[in-house]
């Protein structure tokens, strides 16, 4: 092929890219496919109408029977990584079965850790049901568990409106950290609420919630030799009965925070 072919060539696409052809040119054969295709609207709506806001009859495969398949078959065709086999599973319909699967543990089982990061309930309120500190502690030693201690804001008042504490929150309760993403509080009730004679409606709350002075230092120093107790290094209880009227006999009695 000659240059000056190439350059004629060239001279007619770039005319034709420029100046469009006339519908009157072109064959009655490919007008009549141009006018039996799908308008703009209808395109439109068939993206919009997607196959999951159908309500015409199910597919083929939800019509068939659903065919049981364990948790352990699934873990086994991942573990051997039989893609031929996992494939095949997508063309018929399945009904995932997870009793009795060595994948599942139970909700109960102690070497479980929950934690309560995220969740969509207004508001979760545990109790204990008796003295201790039970409700923060797991009954195996998971390694997961971490409990935040904070002794530093003993300002922060309670302030779940209707929690069913089974006494006056006054003077009764103070924030001591974090574990499992929720909010721990301590609280120091009466005698009669447990002896189950008192009678409290639930968020009752006559004043502030905070601790008195003395009785805010008492708690720290009982954490702080329940600490010491248990063999932890990072505390120290120089004096476990300090004069708790006295902010500086009590800074010099640990070093909690």
């Amino acid at each position: 092929m000659s240059a000056s072919s190439d350059a004629e060539r060239s001279d007619d696409i770039r005319n034709s890219l420029a100046h469009p052809p006339d519908l009157e040119h072109i064959h009655d054969n490919l007008l009549d496919l141009r006018e039996d295709t799908a308008t703009q609207n209808e395109v439109f709506q068939a993206v919009i109408n997607n196959p999951l806001h159908c309500t015409e009859k199910p597919t083929k495969l939800f019509d068939q029977a659903a065919i049981p398949l364990s948790l352990d078959s699934l873990a086994k065709i991942s573990n051997d990584q039989h893609k031929q086999r996992a494939i095949e599973l997508l063309r018929k319909r399945h009904e995932l079965t997870w009793k009795d699967s060595r994948y599942c543990i139970p909700a109960t089982e102690p070497s479980l850790t929950w934690n309560f990061t995220q969740h969509y309930i207004d508001m979760v309120v545990c109790v204990g049901r008796g003295l201790g500190l039970s409700m923060i502690l797991p009954p195996e030693r998971p390694h997961m568990y971490e409990f935040n201690c904070d002794f530093r804001r003993p300002q922060r008042g309670f302030a779940a409106k209707f929690a069913q504490l089974g006494f006056d929150a006054k003077g009764s309760l103070l924030w001591i950290g974090r574990c499992g993403g929720e909010d721990v509080w301590i609280g120091w009730a009466p005698t009669d609420s447990l002896r189950g004679e008192s009678d409290v409606e639930p968020g009752t709350m006559s004043g502030a919630t905070n601790l008195r002075t003395e009785h805010y230092r008492l708690t720290v120093l009982f954490f702080a030799h329940v600490i010491v107790q248990v063999g932890h290094r990072g505390v120290t209880l120089f004096t476990p009965y300090p004069d708790l009227k006295s902010e500086e006999a009590f800074n010099n009695s640990t070093d909690v925070q």
